[in-house]
């Protein structure tokens, strides 16, 4: 299908300033195109996030995190843009992660100052430091299970290293304290001859097990 093709690095890429004015280029059928649409988020601006979402009803969404122009979904039935108008606190989306349990559905963004904003039912929740988050800048989300089944949903930030979501908080605990203030950019939960373990990368590559 076209939005799961649009999700692969090999399939698009960010405009840069000095071949294009930026946005979402598309491959299909042999050409190269803007991917458009009448509020013209994509075009010109660059592109932080993608990923693709079941959606409901079994529609396929593409979801699209800018850097200022906010976050657009991709439909069967068109697009529909968010900013901070109507549910985001900043217009520039660095992460796009869902997760799903026994209430449903969730989209998280994390935002690049604004902290992590998360989608459920229609209504948006704000993870900032007024509520306890350590950054307001998330650059990457990941999830984990647990021996016993629990799931463990972490959040690596800018200047706040790693935490974890726990009883509606985002906490810290030995694991996260571990890694202090330090830069987490990118996150993959990892098995080897050992177990399992979550590596991380940052300014430095680290990594750690027994967790999940």
């Amino acid at each position: 299908m076209l939005l799961r093709k649009l999700s692969k690095q090999t399939d698009l890429e960010s405009c840069g300033q000095e071949q294009t004015p930026g946005g979402l280029l598309r491959y299909q059928d042999g050409e190269v195109d803007y991917l458009r649409h009448t509020r013209r988020i994509c075009l010109r601006i660059a592109v932080f996030s993608l990923l693709p979402s079941s959606g409901t009803n079994v529609t396929e969404t593409l979801w699209i995190g800018t850097d200022g122009g906010g976050l657009a979904r991709l439909t069967l039935g068109g697009w529909r843009s968010f900013t901070t108008s109507n549910g985001l606190p900043v217009n520039s989306v660095y992460c796009i992660f869902e997760t799903q349990d026994s209430s449903g559905t969730a989209m998280w963004f994390g935002t690049y100052g604004g902290g992590l904003a998360r989608l459920h039912d229609g209504q948006w929740t704000i993870f900032d430091r007024s509520s306890g988050m350590p950054d307001n800048t998330v650059f990457e989300m990941l999830e984990t299970t647990l021996d016993d089944g629990k799931r463990v949903l972490w959040a690596g930030m800018k200047g706040g290293g790693l935490t974890r979501f726990e009883n509606g908080r985002w906490v810290k605990g030995e694991i996260e304290n571990a890694f202090g203030e330090a830069t987490v950019r990118s996150m993959l939960a990892t098995t080897d001859e050992d177990g399992s373990r979550v590596d991380l990368g940052g300014k430095w590559r680290s990594w750690f097990r027994d967790v999940y």
